[in-house]
Protein backbone atom coordinates (compact mmCIF):
# COMPACT_ATOMS: atom_id res chain seq x y z
CA UNK A 1 0.00 0.00 0.00
CA UNK A 2 1.20 3.48 -0.80
CA UNK A 3 -0.04 7.04 -1.03
CA UNK A 4 -0.34 8.45 -4.54
CA UNK A 5 -0.69 12.10 -5.49
CA UNK A 6 -2.77 13.13 -8.48
CA UNK A 7 -4.70 16.11 -9.76
CA UNK A 8 -8.43 16.43 -9.15
CA UNK A 9 -10.21 18.62 -11.68
CA UNK A 10 -13.46 19.71 -10.05
CA UNK A 11 -15.84 21.21 -12.61
CA UNK A 12 -18.43 23.90 -11.90
CA UNK A 13 -19.42 24.29 -15.56
CA UNK A 14 -20.25 21.96 -18.46
CA UNK A 15 -19.12 24.52 -21.04
CA UNK A 16 -16.13 23.04 -22.87
CA UNK A 17 -15.22 26.53 -24.11
CA UNK A 18 -15.00 27.86 -20.55
CA UNK A 19 -13.12 24.79 -19.32
CA UNK A 20 -10.62 25.01 -22.17
CA UNK A 21 -10.11 28.75 -21.59
CA UNK A 22 -9.40 28.31 -17.88
CA UNK A 23 -7.11 25.35 -18.45
CA UNK A 24 -5.18 27.35 -21.04
CA UNK A 25 -4.61 30.09 -18.46
CA UNK A 26 -3.48 27.62 -15.81
CA UNK A 27 -1.14 25.72 -18.11
CA UNK A 28 0.30 28.94 -19.53
CA UNK A 29 1.13 30.13 -16.01
CA UNK A 30 2.77 26.83 -15.02
CA UNK A 31 3.62 25.01 -18.27
CA UNK A 32 5.73 22.24 -16.76
CA UNK A 33 3.52 21.36 -13.84
CA UNK A 34 0.64 19.84 -15.80
CA UNK A 35 2.67 17.89 -18.34
CA UNK A 36 1.50 14.22 -18.34
CA UNK A 37 -0.45 14.86 -15.13
CA UNK A 38 -2.77 11.99 -14.07
CA UNK A 39 -6.15 13.65 -13.55
CA UNK A 40 -9.36 12.64 -11.81
CA UNK A 41 -12.44 14.41 -13.18
CA UNK A 42 -14.80 15.35 -10.34
CA UNK A 43 -18.35 15.85 -11.63
CA UNK A 44 -20.15 16.09 -8.28
CA UNK A 45 -20.95 19.78 -8.74
CA UNK A 46 -22.25 19.51 -12.31
CA UNK A 47 -23.87 16.07 -12.45
CA UNK A 48 -27.33 17.45 -11.60
CA UNK A 49 -27.28 20.38 -14.01
CA UNK A 50 -29.86 20.54 -16.78
CA UNK A 51 -27.19 20.46 -19.48
CA UNK A 52 -24.95 17.42 -19.78
CA UNK A 53 -21.19 17.41 -20.15
CA UNK A 54 -19.53 16.06 -23.29
CA UNK A 55 -17.02 13.72 -21.64
CA UNK A 56 -15.33 12.81 -24.92
CA UNK A 57 -14.86 16.51 -25.65
CA UNK A 58 -13.48 17.10 -22.16
CA UNK A 59 -11.06 14.20 -22.54
CA UNK A 60 -9.86 15.70 -25.82
CA UNK A 61 -9.27 19.05 -24.10
CA UNK A 62 -7.26 17.39 -21.33
CA UNK A 63 -5.14 15.57 -23.89
CA UNK A 64 -4.61 18.85 -25.73
CA UNK A 65 -3.08 20.24 -22.54
CA UNK A 66 -1.08 17.03 -21.95
CA UNK A 67 -3.20 15.92 -19.00
CA UNK A 68 -4.24 12.27 -18.68
CA UNK A 69 -7.73 11.39 -17.40
CA UNK A 70 -7.43 8.37 -15.08
CA UNK A 71 -11.00 8.33 -13.77
CA UNK A 72 -14.13 10.22 -12.81
CA UNK A 73 -16.02 10.85 -9.59
CA UNK A 74 -19.78 10.87 -10.09
CA UNK A 75 -23.02 9.32 -8.89
CA UNK A 76 -24.73 9.96 -12.25
CA UNK A 77 -25.30 6.73 -14.16
CA UNK A 78 -25.28 8.47 -17.55
CA UNK A 79 -21.83 9.90 -16.87
CA UNK A 80 -20.60 6.52 -15.65
CA UNK A 81 -21.75 4.89 -18.87
CA UNK A 82 -20.27 7.65 -21.05
CA UNK A 83 -16.95 7.47 -19.20
CA UNK A 84 -16.77 3.70 -19.54
CA UNK A 85 -17.38 3.99 -23.28
CA UNK A 86 -14.21 6.09 -23.70
CA UNK A 87 -12.10 4.03 -21.32
CA UNK A 88 -12.32 6.18 -18.17
CA UNK A 89 -13.16 4.34 -14.99
CA UNK A 90 -15.13 5.50 -11.95
CA UNK A 91 -12.80 6.35 -9.10
CA UNK A 92 -14.41 7.80 -5.99
CA UNK A 93 -11.93 9.16 -3.48
CA UNK A 94 -12.89 9.90 0.11
CA UNK A 95 -13.77 13.36 1.37
CA UNK A 96 -14.78 14.70 4.75
CA UNK A 97 -17.61 16.84 3.47
CA UNK A 98 -19.68 17.73 0.45
CA UNK A 99 -18.84 21.39 0.67
CA UNK A 100 -18.78 23.09 -2.75
CA UNK A 101 -15.53 24.31 -4.19
CA UNK A 102 -14.57 27.78 -3.03
CA UNK A 103 -15.20 30.67 -5.45
CA UNK A 104 -11.50 31.34 -5.69
CA UNK A 105 -11.16 28.02 -7.57
CA UNK A 106 -14.14 28.10 -9.92
CA UNK A 107 -12.61 25.46 -12.18
CA UNK A 108 -9.95 23.98 -9.97
CA UNK A 109 -7.16 25.11 -7.71
CA UNK A 110 -3.54 25.02 -8.81
CA UNK A 111 -3.26 21.40 -7.83
CA UNK A 112 -7.03 21.07 -8.20
CA UNK A 113 -7.56 19.17 -5.01
CA UNK A 114 -11.17 19.16 -3.75
CA UNK A 115 -11.97 22.08 -1.47
CA UNK A 116 -13.39 20.44 1.64
CA UNK A 117 -12.70 20.36 5.34
CA UNK A 118 -9.48 18.54 4.48
CA UNK A 119 -8.12 21.90 3.34
CA UNK A 120 -7.27 24.32 6.11
CA UNK A 121 -6.87 27.87 4.85
CA UNK A 122 -7.06 30.47 7.57
CA UNK A 123 -6.49 34.20 7.46
CA UNK A 124 -7.55 36.78 10.02
CA UNK A 125 -8.52 40.33 9.06
CA UNK A 126 -4.99 41.61 9.53
CA UNK A 127 -3.54 38.91 7.31
CA UNK A 128 -6.03 39.70 4.57
CA UNK A 129 -4.95 43.34 4.57
CA UNK A 130 -1.30 42.34 4.20
CA UNK A 131 -2.09 39.57 1.68
CA UNK A 132 -0.66 36.93 3.98
CA UNK A 133 -2.18 33.65 5.11
CA UNK A 134 -0.86 32.27 8.40
CA UNK A 135 -1.34 28.67 9.52
CA UNK A 136 -0.18 27.82 13.04
CA UNK A 137 -0.81 24.06 13.14
CA UNK A 138 1.01 21.28 11.30
CA UNK A 139 -0.25 20.47 7.81
CA UNK A 140 -1.04 16.78 7.97
CA UNK A 141 -0.80 14.15 5.24
CA UNK A 142 -3.53 14.44 2.60
CA UNK A 143 -4.24 18.12 3.31
CA UNK A 144 -3.73 21.06 0.99
CA UNK A 145 -3.49 24.77 1.71
CA UNK A 146 -3.69 27.36 -1.06
CA UNK A 147 -3.02 31.04 -0.38
CA UNK A 148 -4.61 32.85 -3.32
CA UNK A 149 -3.11 36.25 -4.18
CA UNK A 150 -1.08 36.04 -0.98
CA UNK A 151 2.05 34.82 0.75
CA UNK A 152 1.73 31.74 2.95
CA UNK A 153 3.33 31.31 6.38
CA UNK A 154 3.35 27.88 8.02
CA UNK A 155 4.43 28.10 11.68
CA UNK A 156 4.88 24.34 11.90
CA UNK A 157 5.78 21.39 9.67
CA UNK A 158 4.31 20.04 6.43
CA UNK A 159 3.89 16.27 6.54
CA UNK A 160 4.57 13.72 3.81
CA UNK A 161 1.59 13.67 1.43
CA UNK A 162 0.57 17.24 2.30
CA UNK A 163 0.73 20.17 -0.09
CA UNK A 164 1.05 23.94 0.38
CA UNK A 165 0.60 26.43 -2.46
CA UNK A 166 0.71 30.20 -2.76
CA UNK A 167 0.51 32.81 -5.46
CA UNK A 168 3.29 34.58 -3.56
CA UNK A 169 6.06 33.41 -1.25
CA UNK A 170 5.95 30.44 1.12
CA UNK A 171 7.59 30.49 4.58
CA UNK A 172 7.79 27.21 6.51
CA UNK A 173 9.16 27.45 10.06
CA UNK A 174 9.25 23.69 10.54
CA UNK A 175 10.20 20.71 8.40
CA UNK A 176 8.91 20.49 4.83
CA UNK A 177 8.32 16.81 4.12
CA UNK A 178 5.52 17.25 1.57
CA UNK A 179 5.08 19.50 -1.46
CA UNK A 180 5.52 23.28 -1.65
CA UNK A 181 4.58 25.31 -4.73
CA UNK A 182 5.10 29.08 -4.76
CA UNK A 183 4.17 31.56 -7.48
CA UNK A 184 1.56 29.16 -8.80
CA UNK A 185 -0.02 31.79 -11.06
CA UNK A 186 3.30 32.45 -12.76
CA UNK A 187 5.04 34.80 -10.30
CA UNK A 188 8.72 34.15 -11.08
CA UNK A 189 9.82 36.43 -8.23
CA UNK A 190 8.24 34.17 -5.60
CA UNK A 191 10.46 32.36 -3.11
CA UNK A 192 10.24 29.48 -0.68
CA UNK A 193 11.85 29.71 2.75
CA UNK A 194 12.18 26.57 4.83
CA UNK A 195 13.75 25.80 8.21
CA UNK A 196 14.35 22.14 7.37
CA UNK A 197 14.03 20.88 3.81
CA UNK A 198 13.03 17.29 3.09
CA UNK A 199 10.49 17.96 0.34
CA UNK A 200 8.73 15.48 -1.93
CA UNK A 201 8.44 18.28 -4.48
CA UNK A 202 9.31 21.94 -4.53
CA UNK A 203 8.26 24.36 -7.28
CA UNK A 204 8.25 28.03 -8.26
CA UNK A 205 6.11 29.27 -11.16
CA UNK A 206 5.73 25.75 -12.52
CA UNK A 207 9.45 24.94 -12.44
CA UNK A 208 9.93 22.07 -10.04
CA UNK A 209 12.23 19.44 -8.61
CA UNK A 210 11.22 16.19 -6.93
CA UNK A 211 12.95 14.80 -3.85
CA UNK A 212 15.63 12.88 -5.73
CA UNK A 213 16.62 16.00 -7.68
CA UNK A 214 17.04 18.34 -4.71
CA UNK A 215 20.75 18.80 -3.85
CA UNK A 216 21.61 16.73 -0.78
CA UNK A 217 23.59 19.54 0.86
CA UNK A 218 20.37 21.51 1.38
CA UNK A 219 18.32 18.72 2.95
CA UNK A 220 17.54 18.31 6.65
CA UNK A 221 19.47 21.39 7.69
CA UNK A 222 19.10 22.99 11.10
CA UNK A 223 19.01 26.45 9.55
CA UNK A 224 16.90 28.16 6.91
CA UNK A 225 17.12 27.49 3.19
CA UNK A 226 15.76 29.81 0.52
CA UNK A 227 14.68 28.67 -2.92
CA UNK A 228 14.33 31.14 -5.79
CA UNK A 229 14.06 30.94 -9.56
CA UNK A 230 17.08 31.55 -11.77
CA UNK A 231 15.79 31.38 -15.33
CA UNK A 232 14.03 28.02 -15.34
CA UNK A 233 16.21 26.52 -12.63
CA UNK A 234 15.66 26.47 -8.89
CA UNK A 235 18.41 28.14 -6.90
CA UNK A 236 19.01 26.89 -3.33
CA UNK A 237 20.81 28.96 -0.72
CA UNK A 238 21.60 28.56 2.96
CA UNK A 239 20.56 31.51 5.15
Amino acid sequence: ASSLTFTVLQLTSVSLENINHQLESMVEATPNFFNNTPTLIDLTLVEKLQFSLDLQGLDNILKKHHMVAIGIKTSNEAYRTAAKAIGITELNYSATSNSPVQEQASLASMSAVEKSKDIELKADSHNKKTNTVVVDQAVRSGKQIYAKDADLIINSSVSHGAEVLADGNIHIYGTLNGRALAGVQGNTEARIYCKSLNAELIAIAGNYLVSEQIPEQYKDLSHMVSVSLDGQNLDFRKL
